[in-house]
């Protein structure tokens, strides 16, 4: 992918997934609402997972609910979106870290 329509592509990303939320605030049922999110899950699951880089650990623009200037360390983790990749290779890390801290901690 060129680098020049990389922000076009993680603008789309962010506005994709503003849809479910604008039709929250119209009222939209609840079974409007599971299938907006169904299908902005299986849309951001594709593309995602089509990217040159994907399942590589490195420095992908858009996190923390802002699509330029913050990084995350993999194209899909379910910090970014809520697909079933589950947790990228560094947040798993990181939690196993924390939960070895804490048992030793414990053990003590």
């Amino acid at each position: 992918m060129p680098r020049s329509a990389r922000p076009a592509l993680v603008a789309l990303l962010f506005a994709l997934s503003a849809a479910p939320h604008c039709a929250r605030a119209e009222g939209a049922p609840e079974t409007e609402m599971d299938k907006l999110f169904a299908a902005q899950k299986a849309w951001e699951t594709r593309f995602l997972s089509s990217m040159a880089h994907s399942g590589k650990v490195g420095a992908f623009e858009g996190a923390s609910y802002e699509p330029r200037g913050l990084y995350r360390p993999e194209a899909d983790c379910i910090m970014f979106t809520r697909d079933e990749v589950g947790f990228c290779r560094v947040c798993r890390r990181a939690i196993e870290r924390v939960i070895d801290l804490n048992v030793r901690r414990a053990a003590r």
